[in-house]
């Protein structure tokens, strides 16, 4: 790793936290997801995995360590893999506002995996049920965001991103 791409991380991570923060007291309406998928078309995957990382492990610094915190750690993660393997065919805002929004809607139940393997089936169903109106309001809200808002910050980061390379 060189020392720009350790910038760019730790501001990309900087930004995401400084984001998600302004608009916290807001449930489950976040920028998060759409700047990981711009970051993702456009990054290395190595780096879109660091920034996850550095994200995540602010968020556990600032709310304090937990299951969910480690649950960052591997949905982020996980999330920036899919951008990247699916990076060639998200070439417009329908196909990233729809994929933003199924992650949206994803998170809850993913997040609920290791509540199967505390306390059985029925804390991990109880966990998914609990949280189903907040993935609904994630997951549209995940739409409208990148409905709104990808094609202008897809643009600026690509020119960011051009900017760096030469």
């Amino acid at each position: 790793m060189n020392t720009k791409m350790v910038v760019r991380i730790a501001v990309l991570s900087a930004i995401l936290c400084v984001i998600q923060l302004m608009i916290s007291y807001l449930p489950n309406i976040e920028f998060v997801t759409l700047l990981l998928i711009v970051f993702s078309l456009h990054l290395p995957l190595k780096e879109g995995i660091w920034i996850c990382i550095v994200f995540s492990t602010m968020q556990g610094l600032l709310y304090g360590f937990h299951l969910w915190t480690l649950m960052y750690y591997v949905i982020w993660s996980f999330y920036c893999v899919i951008v990247y393997v699916l990076k060639n065919r998200l070439d417009n805002w329908v196909k990233v506002a729809v994929l933003a929004s199924v992650f949206g809607f994803a998170f809850g139940s993913l997040h609920s995996i290791p509540y199967f393997f505390i306390g059985g089936v029925s804390m991990g169903k109880a966990n998914i049920i609990a949280g189903l109106l907040f993935d609904l309001v994630h997951g549209v809200g995940n739409f409208v965001i990148a409905t709104v808002l990808f094609d202008s910050v897809n643009k600026y980061f690509n020119r960011y991103i051009d900017n760096k390379r030469n």
